[in-house]
């Protein structure tokens, strides 16, 4: 096997990062409430992403075009509006495309592949698994996971608001078109920890669970 020709880029303090399409930017989240920013894979600093700054991100993604990026997390802890943001901002400036606030934190988050990035999914630590509009914020879809016990699981789901289980389990119990349902007891949320869209745009991979 050919050896790779590894580059070490330089991000003091980062807890997630995301390549860009053509390889030659890196969009990453700083620990802590540090916001996110890009670097260039040489290690220089470029810019920051706006709406960010004083937050705390977990999660980072670029649009398949390359020119949007996108970042989720806790919202500052000096804001007014507890809970969790999503940013998506301009790949070149780092200026807003549109920032809005969710009543959770988001965990993670990924662009839709099929269709030029025009919707873009996050997970949320509250059991919940969003489709947003990816050029304006609105959201399309809201899909409630519940009653998953201690450990994990992947499942897929189609984001059409369709239960499209990987088995013979039904691991979304709980769906709704726009609104979360609230818990039956004894069936809690279950944490959101990562999201991927299928190359076709048709299903969401969704790992989900509590440690």
């Amino acid at each position: 096997m050919e050896s790779l020709n590894l580059h070490v880029v330089e991000c003091e303090g980062a807890s997630s990062l995301a390549l860009s399409p053509e390889g030659k930017m890196i969009v990453l989240s700083r620990v802590g409430p540090n916001g996110a920013a890009i670097v260039m894979t040489n290690s220089t600093f470029r810019c920051e992403i706006d709406g960010t700054q004083g937050c705390t991100v977990s999660g980072v993604a670029w649009s398949v075009d390359g020119t949007r990026i996108a970042a989720g997390g806790a919202t500052a802890v000096s804001s007014q509006k507890s809970g969790g943001l999503v940013a998506v901002c301009d790949a070149e400036t780092g200026a807003p495309v549109f920032c809005t606030h969710k009543e959770a934190r988001i965990i993670s988050l990924a662009f839709s592949i099929n269709d030029r990035s025009q919707r873009i999914a996050i997970a949320r630590i509250d059991g919940i698994i969003e489709v947003l509009d990816a050029f304006v914020g609105d959201p399309i879809q809201r899909i409630c996971l519940r009653g998953v016990s201690l450990g994990g699981e992947a499942s897929w789901i189609n984001p059409s608001g369709l239960q499209t289980p990987n088995s013979n389990r039904t691991p979304f119990s709980g769906l709704t078109s726009d609104l979360p349902a609230t818990p039956m007891s004894g069936t809690p949320p279950t944490p959101c920890n990562c999201v991927a869209f299928s190359a076709d745009g048709d299903r969401l991979a969704v790992a989900h669970g509590t440690a």
